[in-house]
């Protein structure tokens, strides 16, 4: 393994016994992607030369390469399950959808749903509940804010750091608050904000709440009731 890495991009280059399919390219491409700013999985003389925008430790980067080719070896060609449905050819539903008020955009990846677009989201959810229920699943409500301890101890921090959303509030004081209020006030004009003492942010206390099973998880702690339900009935964590 030859790399290299400098304050704009991280390069590293794979000896390979054998030749890399295109499967594999594929596979190592998703994978790295959810945890760097991958920017190129190429094939080379030698194997694969993985190129990601950020700089990485080489070691880092490289150790990754390698589990995820690790557990690439093990995968074979003959799926399980394969979903093998034709793609959509109609027209994009969005513009529609939009026109007419089902979907309103937000911002970027945030939507207000309403109308029949709505509707059939809600069917799909009782699709689902009506699933859990007859298989006597029990339906959760989780907060949509979770502790830092509690994510701490599970290590949801160190295992998904690419997904966890902190949730910072305004400093309990008056001061805080002024400041606060007077730098962010309409005609500030500002699309973000920075989460510093200096503009008035508290320490993040809370974060959104994680994947379902995380907290499932952590509400069956030290439950001796629930061991061995995994087949038959199913797991009672079922969140609408």
């Amino acid at each position: 393994m030859e790399g290299v890495s400098d304050r704009l991009f991280t390069s590293i280059e794979f000896a390979l016994a054998s030749p890399v399919t295109d499967r594999t390219l594929d596979r190592l491409t998703d994978v790295l992607q959810r945890s760097f700013s991958v920017q190129a999985v190429a094939r080379s003389d030698a194997g694969v030369v993985v190129r990601v925008q950020d700089a990485v430790p080489v070691e880092r980067l490289a150790e990754s390469v390698r589990q995820i080719l690790a557990f690439d070896h093990f995968v074979t060609d003959a799926p399980i399950f394969l979903r093998d449905v034709p793609l959509w050819e109609g027209r994009d539903p969005q513009p529609v959808l939009e026109a007419r008020g089902d979907v309103q955009r937000i911002a970027p990846g945030l939507f207000a749903f309403s109308g029949q677009f709505l509707r059939v989201r809600q069917a799909l959810d009782a699709v689902v509940q009506d699933v859990a229920a007859r298989r006597a699943a029990r339906e959760m409500a989780y907060p949509p804010l979770w502790p830092v301890p509690m994510l701490t101890a599970i290590d949801y921090f160190h295992d998904f750091p690419q997904l966890s959303l902190l949730v910072a509030g305004v400093a309990p004081d008056f001061q805080a608050r002024a400041t606060f209020a007077d730098r962010n006030r309409k005609s500030a004009g500002r699309n973000t904000i920075s989460c510093t003492a200096e503009n008035g942010i508290g320490q993040a206390a809370h974060a959104l709440a994680p994947t379902i099973c995380d907290c499932c998880y952590w509400l069956l702690r030290g439950r001796r009731d629930v061991a061995g339900l995994t087949a038959s009935p199913p797991s009672p964590c079922v969140r609408s």
